[in-house]
């Protein structure tokens, strides 16, 4: 335990936050510190004083470097709150007991990296304060939450032989919210071996087992989607750079972003500019109230027409808003109006502009919002 001179991390604390991450990650990278919330001059001190303590240690290897509990960490938690933690330390689980290679500790990252994200994004992320999946003797509706709510592939594949059935998906976890379940992606700056067909039982699994669960009360089914975090939109030319003689592993990735098992995928940064952009796919007022923005200058669409787009210019021309970077419904956009040699515009946030570019073809125009604007104008 820690010593006397030191105080202990308490509930609701910026320590307390730590270790519970740590905990539910396996290993969560040092740089995330920077997006936790809290000041950050209080929250070096504050690490400072938990390693001191010797409750995280750093390991660093192979250009990463993450905190992970120590042993006398996981006791301080089980004493602390033998009903959160007992589950997560017991036997060698993959949280329990993390391996040290390269491709293990780079999926634990990615994994972290999410639930940062999410937890920045107001989702429940902790398996204490959501519901299990496929709990015993509990029907789906009486599971309403009301918040966006995220479970790691960890928790999925704990459902039992159903979830056993996602081996080989590259999915971090899946993303409940009123509407819509996302599966969840993290390839951060690098490619990813994508197996088409581990993503689309993931999708199965999906439709067949997780879409039953109401966590919202009135919700009878979810539309299906995928979310795709990477490190910073550039990313996109390069996961869409597929020529004569490229490898397979980019061929997979073009094929799973734009024409693969999910109609919609969202790219989203793992920064603060993605967390925003993830509020507007989890929260549907604050959607309905940018939409409503967007629309005070265009008029609605009449939903008729073949090609798929949300406002129409005073002119005529369509307008798709493409904020939430869904990259197959933007290429879909563009290829329709390409084959008709129509002029359309896609709205999008400045910082995601040039990437988008790559998917659009000439008779692309864009029309770019500022992403602090609209977050005043929108949350503060």
């Amino acid at each position: 335990m820690p010593t006397n001179t030191t105080p202990k991390p308490t509930p609701d604390t910026f320590a307390d936050l730590l270790l519970a991450l740590t905990a539910v990650s396996g290993e969560l990278p040092t740089s995330l510190v920077s997006r936790i919330p809290g000041g950050l001059s209080y929250k070096r001190k504050m690490v400072t004083r938990i390693k001191k303590d010797n409750l995280l240690s750093v390991y660093s290897g192979n250009g990463l470097r993450g905190f992970r509990l120590t042993g006398k960490g996981k006791r301080y938690l089980l004493e602390r709150r033998p009903e959160r933690y007992q589950a997560l330390f017991s036997g060698e689980s993959t949280l329990n007991a993390p391996k040290y290679t390269v491709s293990h500790r780079t999926r634990l990252c990615r994994m972290a990296e999410v639930l940062v994200t999410m937890l920045n994004t107001d989702a429940l992320i902790f398996p204490w304060e959501k519901p299990m999946l496929r709990p015993p003797n509990t029907s789906p509706h009486e599971l309403a939450l009301g918040r966006p709510a995220y479970y790691t592939s960890l928790e999925v594949k704990d459902m039992g032989p159903q979830g056993m059935k996602i081996r080989g998906s590259r999915a971090t976890g899946v993303l409940f919210t009123e509407q819509t379940l996302y599966a969840v992606y993290n390839t951060g700056s690098t490619d990813m071996r994508w197996d088409n067909r581990a993503e689309t039982r993931l999708k199965a699994l999906m439709q067949t087992e997780l879409s039953r669960y109401a966590l919202w009360s009135g919700t009878k089914s979810h539309e299906l989607q995928a979310i795709l975090f990477v490190s910073d939109m550039g990313c996109l030319e390069r996961l869409l750079a597929v020529t004569d003689g490229d490898n397979a592993v980019k061929a997979r990735t073009a094929y799973f972003l734009l024409y693969g098992s999910f109609e919609h995928v969202h790219l989203l940064t793992s920064d603060r500019k993605g967390e925003l952009v993830l509020r507007f796919l989890t929260d549907t007022f604050a959607k309905s109230a940018l939409d409503s923005l967007l629309m005070q200058d265009l008029n609605a669409a009449d939903g008729t027409g073949e090609i798929d787009y949300d406002a129409v210019e005073q002119n005529g021309a369509p307008v798709l808003f493409g904020y939430t970077a869904d990259l197959p419904r933007i290429a879909r956009f563009a290829k329709a109006l390409d084959f008709r040699e129509q002029q359309g515009t896609v709205i999008c946030f400045d910082f995601q502009k040039a990437a988008l570019e790559t998917l659009c073809g000439e008779h692309i125009a864009f029309q770019c919002i500022d992403l602090e604007a609209v977050k005043e104008a929108i949350f503060d």
